[in-house]
C-alpha cells in the first residue's frame, strides 16, 4: 500500500495506494448493518486506487 518501505527500499518498489481508512469505515458500517438485519444485498464497492511506479517496474533488459 505504498508504505515507507516501498519508498525507501533499493530498488524503489512500484506499489498501489488504496484508501485503507475509508475501506475500514465501509467494512464496519456494512458489518453493523448485517448484524442489525439491514444488509441483505450488499454486492461490494469500488474504491479509487493510484499506481506509483518506481525502479522495480521496468522494461526487460536486452539479453542479446
Amino acid at each position: 500500500n505504498d508504505t515507507v518501505l516501498a519508498r525507501c527500499s533499493y530498488p524503489g518498489l512500484t506499489s498501489i495506494r488504496t484508501p485503507i481508512a475509508e475501506a475500514g469505515v465501509i467494512a464496519a458500517e456494512q458489518l453493523i448493518k448485517t448484524i442489525e438485519g439491514e444488509n441483505d444485498n450488499f454486492t461490494g464497492i469500488m474504491l479509487p486506487t493510484s499506481l506509483t511506479v518506481r525502479d522495480s517496474c521496468a522494461t526487460p533488459r536486452n539479453r542479446g
